[in-house]
């Protein structure tokens, strides 16, 4: 029974991915109407999600939230070390390190996880997203650049309202906050259009790219299988040694089994990463994501 719920919301939230993959050969969508969107969600409808959240955890405590962010913390020093040590065995460029270790946790995990796990689901996301910000743009441009920018420039990009909201959001459990129910209802509300719209701009972004020129690449392909099989099932070992079975654990796995992030493709354009690899890496790995991911969440459970 539960297989079958898990196909039958990856075919629903997959199944948005192809109506905005449709829009964007029809038309309907463009790379205008992709930015718009993205800055949409980033900006409005997924922090509202965020802290709509926040006001439906009960009985979630501070300790176990601290628990979560320092094994959260913990896996991100791991994952840089393993994809540098596979860059070595297998002689890729600094940009594939970034690929294997940044999953995208806003556009695709968030959705995913909130509707596989629920409400109470998404302060994990929170923790990994807050904690994904601070090491891309200082652990990542190190990777690429081999030496950091700017305080201020970072700080900058570091700082959105996701990561506000993200913050807020851990404020709220901590210090169990009242939930005024109106703007709660509001919150919850902007935030319902996250899961389609996310999912549609995915599919209108892979549109944009020229698969069949993806598909032939044979090396994107050892890359895919580390990115979304090796490296879950390594974050899913380190979890389960560390959490124990239960909700971080699940979460933590599917959120490494995402495709590669798009502030990937983007770094690599300002620090002298390999962008064309990036963005053709970050397709493959979501359109193989459609066949990897519901085999993933049914084995979960």
């Amino acid at each position: 029974m539960m297989n079958a719920q898990v196909w039958g919301q990856m075919f629903l939230l997959f199944g948005y991915v192809i109506v905005g993959y449709s829009c964007n050969k029809l038309h309907i969508f463009d790379e205008r109407t992709n930015g718009k969107l993205s800055g949409f969600l980033l900006r409005v409808a997924m922090p509202a999600t965020i802290l709509a959240s926040a006001f439906s955890q009960d009985g979630m405590q501070g300790g176990v939230i601290l628990r979560a962010l320092l094994v959260t913390v913990g896996i991100y020093l791991l994952l840089p070390a393993v994809s540098k040590i596979l860059a070595r065995v297998f002689h890729w460029e600094s940009t594939v390190e970034l690929m294997l270790t940044y999953s995208n946790q806003i556009f695709m995990g968030l959705p995913i996880v909130r509707s596989m796990y629920g409400e109470s689901s998404i302060i994990y996301v929170v923790i990994f997203v807050m904690v994904f910000n601070v090491w891309i743009y200082t652990s990542g441009i190190l990777t690429l650049h081999g030496k950091m920018t700017e305080t201020k420039s970072l700080v900058s990009k570091m700082i959105n309202p996701g990561i506000v909201a993200a913050l807020l959001s851990v404020f709220i459990i901590f210090l169990d906050l009242p939930a005024p129910g109106l703007a709660v209802d509001l919150l919850a509300g902007v935030g319902s259009v996250t899961t389609p719209l996310a999912m549609m701009v995915i599919g209108s972004n892979v549109a944009q790219v020229d698969l069949r020129q993806v598909l032939i690449r044979k090396d994107l392909y050892g890359i895919a299988v580390c990115k979304l099989i090796v490296f879950p099932m390594m974050v899913r070992g380190v979890s389960l040694l560390i959490m124990g079975p239960g909700m971080y654990t699940n979460v933590a796995t599917v959120l490494a089994a995402m495709p590669t992030a798009g502030n990937v493709t983007m770094l690599c354009s300002e620090y002298d990463g390999n962008a064309s690899l990036a963005a053709q890496g970050t397709c493959i790995c979501t359109v193989l994501s459609a066949v990897t991911l519901p085999i993933l969440l049914s084995l979960l459970g």
